[in-house]
């Protein structure tokens, strides 16, 4: 058996699910983009707005709702309508609890548990002290599927940033090609503020905030553009609404989890809650083989490009990092490899580093090199160093796809001899120690998931 592979509801009406909530990314134009808040300019009473909505719930220690996502589709030509329900239970800094047909979250202060509804598993892992959206998905899969894949995923996502870290502005606005307001909407025989969010690429979201309270009472997919389409399905809309809210705190019941009758404890199946499972880590069939052959274009100064190849690394312990703009997690994993790269470095020692981005051509003639370069200096990173790290462009997904990517962020480790001895997926707090033991441990000949020595 393997954990947290996320399967598609059997039947015939849920099928949009896999494209728009819990299914694997696709390598298509549904995708999170951005170039860093810094080079956007919001129109004044765009950005008022904003900020009213973000001090609203920063001034909320509860939160709850009864949210719930509509999708319109047509399946064979026949419009369907398909509600699930979405509740969401906050109260800062790290209690939570997010019930979804398919999957329920719930964090109690000091543990995080996930249930997937279709495996009848859990899994367990320690509750930080302040809970984030990106510290949320780091240790599941799962979740990290909720928050960040599919189309659906960018308004569970933007709510539950609002409610649960500290500023959310800069996040959204990295996603953001435009942002403008839009005329008052009637809801429910009342009126509602309407933001707009037009994002580099994929769908738009349209925002309405409920003029009393500052709250967002709804939100729904701008797909202008035409909406996705599979297997007999074409996606019309997606919106979610709060439905009843509440900013009291919860009954002192809240946030407890019980194993529904049947579940299972990873751990009870093999796999330590303290770790949580990453399937394409343990079993990859790339494990133990020799790397593919890839050539690279990797950025240089003044404008310029060079490409290196797997043979041009040979003898080094190497460091692939598939990452995008795009990608929440790989952007909060990047300072950590920012980190590895300074101490080998200076170590002297011989790894390697490419930070290989996995972003497609920008739209309306902006390069792509000036959207890494743009997100990297937006948050203040330092990726490249001569003769150990370099950036690389992969806009078609030609060596993303020789080294299977499926998910970012993915990190694969080749030793001295260009064999793969570590393929990991997705973003954890502590990503930076994991792989600087992994490194130590392949430059003394050793496993890659060797006993740690000590490193400073």
């Amino acid at each position: 058996m393997t954990p947290w592979r996320l399967g598609v509801p059997s039947a015939a009406a849920l099928a949009v699910l896999a494209l728009v909530v819990i299914a694997p990314r696709p390598a298509s134009s549904q995708q999170v983009a951005a170039t860093g808040a810094a080079a956007l300019t919001v129109p004044e009473d765009a950005r008022r707005l904003l900020d009213e909505v973000a001090a609203a719930y920063r001034k909320l220690d509860a939160y709850a709702d009864d949210g719930r996502i509509e999708i319109r589709f047509l399946l064979d030509g026949k419009e369907t309508v398909q509600t699930l329900p979405v509740a969401i239970s906050v109260q800062r800094p790290n209690k939570l609890e997010v019930r979804h047909p398919d999957l329920t979250v719930v964090a109690d202060g000091s543990t995080i548990t996930t249930a997937v509804s279709a495996l009848k598993q859990f899994a367990q892992v320690p509750c930080p002290k302040t809970l984030t959206v990106v510290g949320l998905g780091a240790n599941s899969p799962p979740v990290e599927s909720l928050l960040f894949q599919g189309a659906g995923s960018v308004m569970t996502r933007w709510l539950l940033s609002f409610v649960m870290d500290p500023d959310p502005i800069p996040a959204l606005l990295a996603e953001a090609r435009s942002v403008r307001l839009e005329p008052d909407r009637a809801v429910d025989a009342a009126k509602a503020r309407c933001l707009r969010v037009d994002r580099l690429t994929g769908p738009g979201i349209r925002m309405l905030i409920d003029p009393r309270t500052s709250l967002a009472t709804g939100m729904e997919l701008v797909m202008e553009g035409g909406a996705p389409s599979s297997r007999g399905v074409e996606l019309k809309s997606i919106a979610w609404t709060s439905g009843d809210v509440k900013t009291v705190a919860p009954a002192p019941t809240a946030f407890r989890f019980t194993p529904p009758t049947g579940f299972a404890r990873l751990a009870e199946v093999g796999v330590d809650p303290a770790n949580p499972p990453d399937p394409a880590a343990r079993n990859h069939p790339l494990l133990g083989q020799p790397a593919p052959d890839f050539s690279v274009a990797v950025l240089q100064p003044q404008g310029k490009t060079r490409l290196i190849s797997r043979t041009d690394l040979r003898g080094k312990v190497v460091l692939l990092d598939f990452w995008a703009t795009w990608c929440g997690p790989c952007l909060e994993e990047l300072p950590q490899i920012q980190r590895l790269i300074e101490f080998y470095g200076e170590q002297k020692k011989p790894v390697v580093f490419l930070a290989i981005s996995q972003d497609e051509q920008p739209e309306e003639g902006k390069t792509l090199r000036g959207l890494v370069e743009t997100t990297l200096k937006a948050r203040s990173l330092e990726i490249e160093r001569d003769s150990v790290a370099y950036i690389g462009l992969d806009p078609d997904k030609t060596i993303g796809g020789r080294f299977d990517v499926q998910a970012l962020p993915t990190v694969v480790l080749i030793d001295e001899e260009g064999v793969i001895r570590h393929y990991g997926v997705g973003f954890r707090p502590d990503v930076g120690k994991e792989l600087g033991d992994r490194i130590d441990a392949l430059l003394q000949g050793k496993p890659a998931d060797a006993k740690p020595a000590d490193r400073r």
